[in-house]
């Protein structure tokens, strides 16, 4: 309480029972039925394919709970799994097969270093919708530049694991533990805004421990002690395919591309990564008065 502004929302975890209970679902989503959009429909092979590009979805989960001591102790079991198998896609702006032949010409290679980045920083990719000429000066010739749809695989995997038991100690006082992982594994999940050459990956991992003491001091008074670790794990190396990436600037052209949109390099913000580990202990009361519920605490973290 008093951290942040915004609401407070009670939520009650599922527990174990007396009887063995689970669950078991699977859900498969595919992108045969997924409109076309408007910027792949300006991609000639997709106009083509006349369909969207392949990609499915694919969620596996379960839960399993029951007794250790009947009447006084039960665990509960629970599992996520979330597959993305997808292509994605940018719309680049690059030289054309002409603008390539006009800066080779211009600038043969090893006469201007910004040239030669240029060309490698494009390489293997030549605009061909929405061709405009930029214009150099000095009585040169204009580059022919053009937009191109460019595609890189898109896979992600996500895992969560949950395991919870609960205690009884009489009717008044209950302690419960969880142990939560959470795994978020995206190798092309870090720069995602260039050239398929420059993409990155992207890796999360989060483990949770917690306990819960709860008291009850009558129908209407109880009392909650939650003690939590959290520790949290975040990867986005430089592991582009192309080398340029680890050592290049970002680039921005004026006219041709922007920091945000048609990237030309890496950005910024990577590589990055972080851990960091939470303490955390809570206190809460509730008191029930009529139609009304306060809840009032303390909360320490480091």
């Amino acid at each position: 309480f008093g951290r942040a502004g915004g609401g407070v929302v009670n939520l009650i975890t599922r527990s174990g029972t007396n009887k063995l209970h689970g669950t078991a679902g699977f859900v498969l989503d595919s992108t045969r039925d997924d409109a076309i959009s408007s910027s792949l429909a300006a991609d000639p092979a997709i106009r083509a394919r006349g369909k969207n590009l392949a990609g499915t979805e694919q969620q596996f989960d379960g839960t399993l709970g029951g007794p250790v001591i009947r009447d006084k102790m039960f665990y509960h079991l629970s599992y996520l799994e979330l597959r993305q198998f997808s292509t994605s896609s940018n719309e680049m702006v690059t030289p054309t097969a002409a603008g390539r032949a006009t800066i080779e010409r211009l600038f043969p290679r090893g006469t201007s270093r910004n040239a030669d980045l240029l060309m490698d920083i494009s390489k293997g990719f030549e605009g061909v919708s929405r061709v405009a000429p930029v214009e150099l000066g000095n009585g040169r010739p204009a580059v022919e530049m053009g937009r191109l749809i460019t595609h890189y695989a898109q896979a992600q995997t996500v895992r969560q694991y949950g395991a919870k038991i609960d205690n009884r100690f009489g009717t008044r006082d209950t302690l419960a533990g969880r142990f939560l992982i959470h795994d978020n594994v995206a190798p092309n999940g870090g720069e995602t805004l260039s050239f398929p050459s420059f993409i990155t990956s992207s890796t999360e991992r989060s483990k949770s421990v917690s306990a819960y003491h709860t008291h009850v001091f009558s129908p209407t008074v109880t009392n909650e002690l939650r003690p939590g670790y959290t520790r949290f794990v975040l990867d986005s190396p430089l592991d582009m395919a192309n080398p340029l990436g680890r050592t290049m600037p970002q680039i921005d052209i004026a006219g041709i591309n922007t920091t945000s949109s048609s990237r030309y390099g890496i950005s910024s913000t990577f590589p990055q990564g972080r851990t960091f580990n939470n303490y955390s202990l809570q206190d809460t009361a509730s008191i029930i008065k009529g139609t009304h519920t306060f809840r009032f605490g303390g909360e320490l973290m480091s």
